[in-house]
């Protein structure tokens, strides 16, 4: 009985530990990951521009914003960089361009 106790405290103990190395509770991974589906689609409705992601810049969590890097499908000499606030629920915060 007690090594069962002893046990489950261990276990406990590690999964709240490797928690603590991911950024917002989140890993970086699905940071990228969201926010490139979040910056895809704002471009697409709001902007009518068909987003390729190059790559994502991810802040520290005091910043919390991960910067969507890409070009457009049709022109890839127009390229953009969505800023993505990802510890206000993946709102867009901005959206700057090449031109």
């Amino acid at each position: 009985m007690i090594n069962s106790k002893i046990m489950i405290s261990i276990f406990l103990s590690v999964f709240m530990i490797s928690g603590c190395s991911k950024e917002g509770g989140m890993e970086k991974k699905e940071i990228e990951k969201m926010a490139s589906n979040v910056a895809i689609e704002f471009m697409l409705i709001k902007e009518d521009i068909d987003l390729v992601v190059t790559d994502v810049q991810i802040t520290n969590d005091d910043v919390g914003v991960a910067f969507v890097n890409g070009y457009e499908k049709k022109d890839k000499t127009k390229e953009y960089s969505v800023m993505v606030d990802y510890l206000n629920d993946f709102e867009v915060d901005g959206v700057g361009s090449s031109q």
